[in-house]
Formats: structure tokens, C-alpha cells, sequence
């Protein structure tokens, strides 16, 4: 595995905890700033994870 690879990964698993984590904080109901907060910081890093692993293909 090279390092632009093992990069994204550890972007995409980043992005699915932030995403695991504020599905527990919806659930809640008592923290949905916090939950709204967390999701759109697991978008963000899903979506950088999606632009690295799209460029990692475009360098092949």
C-alpha cells in the first residue's frame, strides 16, 4: 500500500467515526448542537477522503 493510499483511508475511517458519532449524538436529542457540528465535520472529511482517493486513481 503507498502513502497516498493508506492517506485516504485513514481519512475515510476518521469520517465514518465522526459520522458513528453524531448518530449517538441525534439519538440523544440533549446534545444536537453538538450532533449537527460532528456531521458536518464527518462530510467534510468523507468528502476529502473521496478527492484523495480520486486523485491517488488519476496518478496510476
Amino acid at each position: 500500500m503507498t502513502r497516498s493510499n493508506a492517506v485516504w483511508l485513514v481519512f475515510l475511517m476518521l469520517g465514518l467515526v465522526f459520522a458513528a458519532v453524531s448518530v449517538v449524538l441525534f439519538t440523544t436529542g440533549s446534545l444536537a448542537t453538538f450532533a449537527w457540528i460532528t456531521l458536518v465535520c464527518a462530510i467534510v472529511i468523507l468528502v476529502s477522503a473521496a478527492v484523495g482517493y480520486r486523485r491517488s486513481r488519476l496518478r496510476r
